[in-house]
């Protein structure tokens, strides 16, 4: 958790409804590779693509949309533009290889928005929710996360 001294008109609203569904649309924002590719907000979008992550963990669920480094703690929104996920990893290219002899296609993984809102909670942080019911224009839900996403960087001291 990373608390700022400063407050922000837009945030990001999670979905009433936490349950997802295998095949479910959804939007991914980051900042992949910042700076080195840029330093921009960047969207993907894909489905759900198993309801639990690596191991059959339950707090996680399974999409195809792309990640990089840079893309974790970024939000994964449904289709009307609310929280369901937090981006949190994608298998790794090289440990995968060397364990199954194959390369890992789109096999990213987020941490559910219960979860999340779990642990906002216990932090004294409340949640502004939403029933989602229909589809949102994407143009619109990325020029509100442009407000609401932000990259958090971290310098070496020397």
């Amino acid at each position: 958790m990373l608390r700022v001294a400063r407050t922000y008109s837009n945030i990001v609203q999670f979905r009433r409804d936490q349950t997802v569904d295998l095949g479910e649309s959804v939007s991914l924002f980051g900042f992949p590779h910042y700076g080195t590719v840029s330093t921009s907000l960047n969207l993907t979008n894909g489905i759900i693509t198993s309801l639990v992550g690596t191991g059959n963990d339950p707090l996680h669920f399974q999409l195809n949309a792309a990640m990089q480094p840079g893309n974790s703690g970024g939000p994964v929104l449904d289709e009307a533009g609310f929280l369901i996920g937090v981006a949190v990893a994608r298998l790794r290219d090289d440990v995968t290889v060397r364990e199954t002899g194959t390369i890992p296609q789109t096999m990213n993984y987020a941490i559910r928005g219960q979860v999340v809102e779990a642990f906002l909670l216990e932090n004294g942080i409340r949640v502004e929710k939403r029933a989602s019911h229909e589809r949102a224009d994407l143009r619109e839900v990325a020029q509100r996360m442009e407000n609401a996403v932000l990259p958090i960087l971290c310098w070496r001291q020397s």
